[in-house]
């Protein structure tokens, strides 16, 4: 019998998707990568689906396949708990999750650790994508809502409690209306496709439909993508203040579509960002795509101490 070989699987916990991706033990090849529906509300054999979906596909890498799974790590919204073996904090959605052991769920003789997903993302492009060799770096991803990240000082940034880089939840509208965590005037509902109805006065509910308004002329397109796109510039140019980066990345869904994201952003940071000699933070699309997530998480199972630091 053929021997096995040796694999990490980081394993990205979305709204919509649970998207894998299989790197062999050293993390110098990706092996496999795939999709699943989370179908989140659902359940199978007395189980959330998504974590029903994860447990099937975890077992059928390691009796099915030619693979030997090392480590495995699951990047999911939400706060993790103690020693990152679980989601402590995620209200609202993905039912099921909080508290819920990977280790035992995933018959594991060894630690299944949890991963903020926006800081997964974050570490995936550091690994991989756009910011490979940076030292100083933050990740914005605007999709339904924003998400974030913070890697500093060749760290990630991550807090007390794991509550660091959630930029969405920070104010550019002091006297706005409370978000979801009761920040007033949030990026997030600045600039997040979850209000984008609302801001558009109900004329368009996606980022492709407000895209192919603005490319049409439409002057209501005109008028949401300038605020937004504003509002942007100016978080962006705050958090160059307080942390300094060499780069910050732009991810999700919103630079996916055919809006000009980083050159509209980049006309405003002439005006708001402070560059001292001249200096000025570059802005990138985030390379990894939807897949960074699942690629920092493979990252943290190879590199554990990311989480325990």
């Amino acid at each position: 019998m053929a021997q096995k070989q040796s694999a990490v699987l980081g394993v990205d916990l979305g709204g919509t998707e649970v998207k894998f991706c299989l790197f062999d033990s050293l993390g110098t090849g990706l092996l496999q990568r795939w999709k699943c529906p989370t179908r989140d509300g659902r359940m199978a054999d007395g189980l959330p689906e998504f974590a029903a979906t994860i447990r099937s596909e975890c077992h059928r890498l390691s009796t099915q396949s030619g693979y030997d799974l090392e480590s495995i790590c699951i990047a999911a919204p939400g706060l993790p708990g103690p020693g990152n073996l679980w989601v402590d904090y995620m209200p609202g959605r993905l039912h099921g999750l909080e508290k819920l052991n990977w280790t035992w769920l995933l018959e594991r003789d060894f630690p299944v650790r949890v991963i903020n997903d926006g800081q997964a993302a974050l570490l995936g492009e550091i690994w991989k994508g756009g910011a490979v060799g940076a030292r100083h770096a933050v990740q914005l991803t605007i999709g339904t809502g924003v998400g974030g990240a913070v890697f500093s000082d060749g760290r990630l940034l991550r807090g007390a409690i794991g509550r660091a880089g959630h930029i969405g939840h920070t104010s550019v509208d002091f006297q706005g209306v409370g978000d979801i965590c009761g920040m007033p005037g949030s990026i997030e509902d600045a600039v997040g496709q979850v209000t984008l109805h609302q801001r558009s006065g109900g004329e368009f509910s996606v980022f492709s439909e407000l895209a192919a308004g603005l490319a049409a002329g439409n002057p209501v397109a005109q008028k949401v993508w300038d605020v937004s796109i504003r509002a942007l510039a100016a978080s962006v140019a705050g958090i160059i203040n307080i942390i300094d980066p060499e780069v910050v990345l732009i991810g999700g869904g919103l630079i996916e579509t055919d809006l000009p994201v980083l050159s509209a952003l980049g006309k405003w940071m002439d005006q708001f960002e402070w560059r001292p000699a001249g200096h000025r933070v570059r802005l990138e699309k985030s390379r990894l795509g939807q897949e960074a997530g699942a690629y920092g998480a493979a990252f943290a199972a190879i590199n554990s101490q990311v989480l325990l630091d």
